[in-house]
């Protein structure tokens, strides 16, 4: 009788697999080789910001040791990977912290020049470059432990200063702001080269406050208007002159109707302000606000991600931003409630969420998507921010459902159920539906999967949004410990057995901790991260060409200049 050429349990085969290891909830997850952990950790963090299973300081330590794992393998792509974050994914902090920590290592400083310009793309970011590397590295130029060796790099300099010559006198005036480093310290530290008398009348400006007003004339106009006193006709036509920021004029004026009325506010600062212009009757600044919300084309450019859109929805409809456990369920502010434009704007920004996804290829057949709604879900995406990971998870998949051309929607948690989510519906209503399903606290995701294999429900992929850390508290497991019979790793394997061998499954991962809850090896396992729409572009592609996202991105090449 055989003993030894025996056919091992598929329980038994992924835990003693060659990546096998342990999420924080210690059941069984795979390691990520550095570029994929770089990736889904930097697609999915912001820096500062504790998490669910980490504190702020850990999780950015983690992001450190990444970024110096992964510069071993493939120095360039650090660099590649922060400006496809700040161009595709339009993250901000993150980017800063990737070229920072990558200007300070041997192997990716050849690179950092090259792609400092696609990464920059405010002109608060140089600041915000130095700043940080002050706060990793001292003060600069000073001695000591933090100073000497550490000296700024020369590469992020050249890079900052190639980025520099890019802003003009609108870019100056709206992000010349008060902070621990000012333009004027990045001018002085970087010194970037005036083409031309403008550009060296717009650099003496910045660095001693002298306007010319021949060559500057819409920062003098702006240097007027924060002489006058009061808002008269003549500040408005300043305020036009001087293409004046919202954060200048209200902080000079007040919140007024007229204030606002007179300002021509961009699509992001629009949106930020949407509850301010309602409460301040400001009807023309919100006529022009609620027609860049309904203007496809606004919203593609305006390359905002999707939970903005319905941070500010729930904002207007008067919902605790704090309280995840009842969205959608509170009754609305009165203060925007009686407002006679309440349903115009939920209407304007519900249109532009769904505008949003006007160029994210449909998908065809059968899809089955799943999200996250245990305890650890319910944290929220930073201490301000009134958005929880669960959020994020339910409105991926509302959205993920809308370019489905059949779709089953589901969420799980201790429990798992499916979800009567249907077309006709908004993806905000969709997006309810799934909130208000209650599940529990747990981690079960292996339940979603289990589900298709009971029911014999044959799709063509799965789609799943988590925060990754699942176990099982199933009664046939030893609740989450190694050994344990249930996970997804285990429940793919057997509904690739019995119902449809050849399923695609899209991980997506929405919290970054660093690994997987599959092998990398399996070739029909897609590992994608971040809160992007733009993520979704990669299932279609995944399907084609089997290519992983971590080689597209290492393959990317930002637009040329126009």
């Amino acid at each position: 009788m055989a003993k030894h050429n025996i056919r091992q349990p598929l329980a038994l085969q992924l835990t003693n697999h060659s990546d096998a290891t342990t999420n924080h909830e210690g059941a069984l997850a795979f390691t990520l080789d550095p570029r994929s952990r770089l990736y889904t950790r930097a697609s999915s963090s912001l820096i500062g910001e504790k998490k669910f299973y980490a504190d702020a300081q850990t999780c950015d330590e983690e992001l450190i040791a990444d970024i110096k794992a992964a510069a071993e393998l493939d120095p360039e792509f650090i660099l590649r990977l922060a400006a496809y974050a700040r161009q595709v994914l339009n993250m901000r902090s993150a980017p800063i912290v990737l070229l920072v920590e990558a200007a300070c290592i041997p192997a990716c400083k050849p690179f950092v020049r090259k792609w400092t310009p696609a990464i920059i793309r405010r002109a608060d970011e140089p600041a915000e470059a130095i700043a940080y590397w002050i706060k990793r590295h001292g003060n600069i130029g000073a001695r000591g432990p933090k100073g000497g060796e550490h000296a700024f790099p020369k590469s992020l300099s050249r890079g900052i200063a190639d980025s520099f010559a890019r802003f003009g006198e609108y870019h100056i005036a709206k992000y010349n702001r008060d902070g621990s480093v000012k333009l004027r310290d990045v001018l002085r530290i970087t010194r970037p080269k005036p083409k031309g008398d403008a550009q060296s009348a717009l650099f003496r400006y910045v660095v001693k406050g002298e306007t010319d007003t021949a060559l500057l004339p819409m920062l003098a106009a702006r240097n007027e208007l924060l002489r006058k006193t009061e808002f008269d006709a003549e500040a408005v036509e300043l305020v036009k002159k001087s293409q004046a920021t919202w954060e200048v004029a209200i902080s000079k004026f007040g919140s007024k109707a007229e204030v606002w009325d007179s300002l021509e506010l961009p699509f992001m600062a629009g949106l930020r302000n949407i509850s301010n212009l309602m409460r301040a009757g400001a009807d023309k600044a919100l006529s022009r606000v609620v027609a860049m919300l309904q203007n496809p084309d606004h919203v593609r450019r305006s390359k905002q991600l999707p939970f903005r859109f319905y941070s500010a929805y729930r904002m207007i409809e008067g919902q605790d931003p704090h309280n995840h456990w009842m969205m959608f369920r509170a009754a609305p502010q009165k203060a925007f409630s009686d407002n006679p434009r309440y349903a115009e704007v939920l209407e304007a920004l519900q249109t532009a969420l769904e505008l949003s996804l006007a160029n994210v290829p449909r998908l065809s057949g059968r899809t089955f998507i799943t999200s996250d709604n245990s305890g650890s879900m319910r944290s929220p995406l930073s201490e301000r921010s009134s958005v929880a990971y669960r959020d994020v998870a339910n409105l991926m998949a509302a959205l993920s459902h809308s370019l489905c051309e059949n779709a089953i929607c589901s969420v799980f948690g201790q429990s798992h159920r499916v979800v009567p989510v249907i077309r006709k519906d908004s993806i905000l209503t969709n997006m309810a539906k799934l909130a208000n399903t209650e599940v529990g606290h747990s981690t079960n995701a292996y339940l979603a999967i289990q589900h298709l294999r009971e029911t014999g429900t044959r799709v063509d992929r799965i789609i799943l949004f988590s925060d990754m850390q699942c176990y099982s508290t199933g009664e046939s497991s030893s609740r989450h410990w190694w050994g344990a019979d249930q996970s997804l790793a285990e429940e793919l394997g057997k509904y690739r057995s019995s119902v449809n061998p050849g399923v695609f499954i899209y991980s997506v991962d929405l919290a970054g901790y660093g690994t997987s809850q599959f092998p990398q090896s399996d070739p029909r396992v897609a590992l994608l991260a971040g809160w992007s729409e733009k993520l979704l572009e990669f299932i279609p592609l995944f399907e084609e060409e089997g290519v992983q996202a971590v080689d597209r991105i290492n393959t990317w090449e930002p637009p040329k200049a126009r």
